[in-house]
C-alpha cells in the first residue's frame, strides 16, 4: 500500500483534519440589534501531535488551536440583544471529545508523541474515554458609560460534564462584575 492509498483510507491515523464553520445573522427577523451566531468545530485525533514533542502545536503544554486539543466535535451558539443601555446574551455549548484511556494515546493531548498511538487504522473522532460537556450561560448587562465602555454585568452559568455516561457534579456559577472596555488602537498589521 503506497502513501496515496493510505491518505484515502477512512480511519487512518494520519488523516489529520480540522473543520470550522459558522453563521452570523444580524437583525434577526427584522428586530434591530438582535444577533444570532452559531459555530461548528471538528478536529480529528492526532491532528496537532508530532513525532518530536518539541514541534507539537502547543506552547507551555497548552494547545494553541483549541483548549481541548484534538479528537473532538463541538457546537456553539449565541443569541444577543441590546436595547438602549441594556443588553443580554444566551450562550449554549455542546462538546464531546475522546480522552486518553488507561494511558493509551487517543490523539487529544497535543503534547503526546503520535508514535505512541495504539493502531494505524480504525481511528475515529472521539475514540477513547468519551467526555460530553453541555454549558448554558445567561448574561445581562447594563451599560453605564458608553464612552468608556463601563458595564455592570451579571451572569449565570450551568455546566454539565458526563464522562463515559457517568455524570460528574454539575457546576453552577453566578457572577457579578463591573468592567470597562477601554479601546486599544493597535495597528500592527
Amino acid at each position: 500500500m503506497n502513501f496515496g492509498e493510505k491518505i484515502l483510507l477512512v480511519g487512518w491515523w494520519g488523516n489529520k483534519q480540522g473543520v470550522q464553520g459558522g453563521i452570523k445573522y444580524f437583525d434577526v427577523a427584522g428586530i434591530k440589534n438582535l444577533f444570532l451566531q452559531t459555530e461548528f468545530n471538528y478536529v480529528r485525533p492526532y491532528t496537532y501531535q508530532y513525532a518530536n514533542t518539541l514541534t507539537n502545536y502547543e506552547h507551555y503544554n497548552q494547545p494553541l488551536a483549541h483548549p481541548v486539543g484534538a479528537n473532538f466535535i463541538e457546537s456553539l451558539s449565541w443569541i444577543r440583544y441590546r436595547y438602549k443601555s441594556v443588553s443580554g446574551e444566551f450562550k449554549w455549548q455542546y462538546l464531546f471529545y475522546g480522552d486518553d484511556l488507561y494511558g493509551v494515546n487517543n490523539g487529544r493531548r497535543v503534547y503526546n508523541n503520535y508514535l505512541s498511538r495504539p493502531r494505524d487504522f480504525g481511528i475515529k473522532t472521539t475514540d477513547g474515554l468519551l467526555n460530553v460537556i453541555t454549558a448554558l450561560q445567561l448574561t445581562g448587562r447594563y451599560h453605564l458609560n458608553p464612552r468608556t465602555g463601563l458595564v455592570l454585568e451579571s451572569s449565570l452559568l450551568v455546566r454539565n460534564h458526563l464522562i463515559q455516561d457517568i455524570a460528574q457534579p454539575r457546576t453552577v456559577m453566578i457572577t457579578f462584575g463591573l468592567r470597562t472596555l477601554l479601546f486599544n488602537r493597535y495597528y500592527d498589521f
